[in-house]
């Protein structure tokens, strides 16, 4: 229930109405919340019009392709959308196989599409790369909702995944990452989530893994919602709290820590397989 569409969209924010202004993304996006919808200002592409009712308008400024402007649409215009309805995209890439799947959430640059990108290269298939979309069944379940089928990697991302990247095109003209295409073979369609792994890059040697519990949990996921910041003025911190306990109880979170000097892709392959084969034998043999 999304219409988008090219036009005039600054036009659709009425300023006597504004009850909220400020800066999203790095200072790189000026958002104003009007009674109707919230009007983004991105720089350098143009303003996008979020609208309540459904609407995404989209008003580039000359020479800005539709390409270059998707990065923005299917980023933060999706994200305050799903915001200002209620729903909470987490800030994270996930990955299925069998109808399962795991997500990688943390800040920019955690590392989360590298690993995504990673577990496709060992036959996994993609669900979603940055945004990831949970919602809960009547059985207490929660499962994340495809989204569109490509990967953004950072050049030494692409190399340490044997891509070249004078191969991928980049996501907008100065910027270094790269887009990653998926195809619809590798693509996965709703699955289960087992488990999250929110990813905390240090100086280390080795990554190494720890389940958390309480607190520690529900700090995980309530701080990393897709453009969050944006949570207060959109007037959902009461919906946000309940989501982030409602999938703290449902799913399993582990702190991944690891090294920032180095991929070590192989190393964390096969301790969050390890991780995830270890906590279903757990489950099976708890009893119900």
């Amino acid at each position: 229930d999304i219409l988008l569409t090219e036009g005039f969209a600054s036009g659709y924010l009425r300023e006597e109405n504004l009850s909220a202004q400020g800066w999203l993304f790095e200072n790189h996006i000026y958002f104003r919340r009007g009674q109707s919808g919230t009007l983004l200002d991105v720089t350098g592409v143009g303003n996008i019009w979020v609208g309540i009712s459904g609407e995404i308008v989209l008003e580039r400024l000359p020479g800005v392709s539709l390409e270059e402007s998707r990065l923005f649409i299917l980023g933060s215009g999706f994200g305050i959308f799903l915001l200002q309805r209620g729903a909470f995209p987490m800030h994270g890439s996930t990955v299925a196989k069998e109808g399962h799947c795991l997500m990688f959430t943390g800040p920019s640059g955690a590392g989360k599409s590298t690993l995504t990108a990673f577990w496709i290269s060992k036959g996994h298939a993609l669900v979603a790369d940055d945004v990831s979309l949970v919602h809960f069944r009547e059985n207490g379940k929660s499962f994340v909702q495809p989204a569109s089928p490509h990967i953004k990697l950072w050049e030494d991302s692409a190399q340490a995944l044997k891509h070249d990247p004078d191969s991928l095109p980049r996501i907008m003209a100065g910027w270094e990452k790269r887009w990653l295409p998926v195809s619809s073979s590798t693509m996965s369609e709703e699955a289960v989530l087992d488990a999250i792994f929110l990813l905390t890059p240090e100086i280390c040697e080795v990554p190494r893994i720890e389940l958390l519990n309480g607190t520690a949990r529900f700090s995980s996921i309530a701080g990393n919602i897709y453009r969050g910041e944006a949570i207060s003025w959109l007037g959902q911190l009461a919906n946000h709290f309940v989501f982030s306990s409602r999938l703290a109880a449902a799913v399993p979170v582990f702190r991944l820590t690891r090294p920032a000097n180095t991929f070590a892709l192989e190393e964390i392959y096969e301790l969050v397989e390890h991780s995830l084969a270890s906590l279903k034998d757990h489950e099976s043999k708890t009893p119900r």
